[in-house]
């Protein structure tokens, strides 16, 4: 296996880890997370997200991400994912948020994700320069695809609906699916610019293409499509124009709501107020406090590295989040046995919420999922739970954490 530092580095306070080249052996994710909604993203920006309610309801909000642009003298195109023809990569994994910057055509770009600490949804934030001679008008096209609908398929039914909401200046989907006391969902994709564009149609958008050459932004225009008992996607078309040596910012929100009214409120929240910096360093402080406190020292520098705020900041996401893939019960238990080491507080905190899970027979379920908890006949799950309550004791001296009373899931 080729060493790590082949491909990158840890930046001087290990807060950060810098990709230099983006054929990785495989795609490296920085996870970004806050109690309801999860996101991947990879030194291409690829990756999937989703948001759960407390029972493990789901809804969909991206299963691909890429942003486009369209030069319109030139008629060509390019993502600044970093994909493609381009000169100075970097992608920097950061505590809470990532960054893609790249320069191709003579456009510096960078593209900036992270999850606000309370909404359902992942801010981008989309940077461009022109370092070229000459004026520069262009089309900047962010895209999501979903697995909302599930995957493309000859002969699938698809229930959604999707169509522009002109007041919100929104892409929408819109679909009945249990979540939280509602039963329905508005995945959306918003920006802080004026909107001359949409797509909702994956037939219209992508045509023959693929998601990294959609048909509609090779031919330079969205085609404003509507979707109805089709595969649905979200797409929409900014104008930029840059003069030499000009430089701007476009912030974009893909995301998932239980109301049109929940939309409103995130685009006033970010892009009226301009709370999006704002946010993310909001995000960063409340991270960093809870890493703190116990560093690692060993001979090894590497490990190091690692162990101080990565290797915390990954049992963090296996306490909230499992393996993502599914609740299980054991994974969750044993991850915040873990965090009682350096951080005890929050540790009973995430274990209260998981011990409700438990039946009043003491027997524990596998994993809960899509509003239901589902058993599956594992015997060691509820073991792990004397663990975890012994190392909240033994690193707090705190006996009175026993009295704590939780409710069962049946009683």
């Amino acid at each position: 296996m080729q060493n790590p530092t082949t491909y990158g580095h840890f930046n001087s306070d290990n807060t950060a880890y810098v990709i230099s080249d983006p054929a990785t052996p495989r795609h490296w994710y920085n996870y970004l997370w806050n109690s309801e909604y999860v996101s991947l993203f990879s030194q291409v920006g690829q990756g999937e997200s989703l948001c759960q309610d407390a029972v493990g309801n789901r809804i969909p909000v991206v299963s691909a991400r890429m942003a486009f642009l369209f030069d319109t003298d030139s008629k060509t195109f390019w993502s600044v994912n970093g994909l493609g023809e381009f000169t100075d990569f970097k992608c920097t994994h950061g505590l809470g948020w990532s960054e893609i910057k790249s320069n191709q055509a003579g456009i510096r770009s960078g593209f900036r994700i992270f999850v606000p600490e309370n909404e359902r949804c992942e801010i981008w934030t989309i940077q461009l320069k022109n370092e070229s001679n000459c004026q520069r008008l262009l089309q900047l096209t962010p895209f999501v695809d979903t697995l909302l609908e599930g995957p493309t398929k000859p002969q699938a039914y698809y229930l959604a609906s999707g169509y522009f909401d002109t007041e919100m200046q929104a892409a929408i989907l819109h679909k009945h699916l249990p979540y939280a006391d509602g039963n329905e969902t508005f995945n959306y994709l918003i920006a802080s610019e004026p909107i001359s564009g949409f797509d909702t149609s994956e037939r219209q958008f992508i045509g023959y293409g693929t998601r990294q050459r959609p048909d509609a932004v090779a031919a330079g225009r969205l085609r404003n499509s509507d979707c109805e008992t089709e595969k649905p996607i979200l797409a929409l078309n900014i104008p930029v124009t840059l003069d030499p040596g000009a430089e701007t910012e476009i912030h974009v929100i893909a995301g998932a709501a239980l109301s049109i009214k929940e939309i409103a409120t995130i685009k006033t929240k970010y892009f009226r107020n301009n709370q999006v910096d704002a946010e993310l360093r909001q995000v960063q402080q409340t991270i960093q406090k809870e890493l703190g406190g116990i560093e690692f020292e060993t001979p090894l520098p590497h490990l190091n590295q690692f162990s101080h705020w990565w290797l915390k900041r990954q049992i963090s996401l296996g306490t909230r989040w499992a393996r993502v893939r599914h609740n299980g019960f054991r994974d969750l238990v044993q991850d915040i046995g873990a965090m009682a080491i350096w951080n005890p507080t929050e540790a009973f905190e995430r274990f209260k919420r998981v011990l409700s899970f438990q039946y009043s027979s003491g027997y524990a379920p596998r994993t809960w999922l899509n509003g239901e908890i589902l058993d599956k006949g594992f015997a060691d799950n509820h073991v792990w739970i004397a663990f975890t309550a012994y190392t909240l004791i033994m690193t707090t001296g705190d006996l009175t954490l026993l009295n704590a009373e939780i409710p069962f899931n049946d009683a």
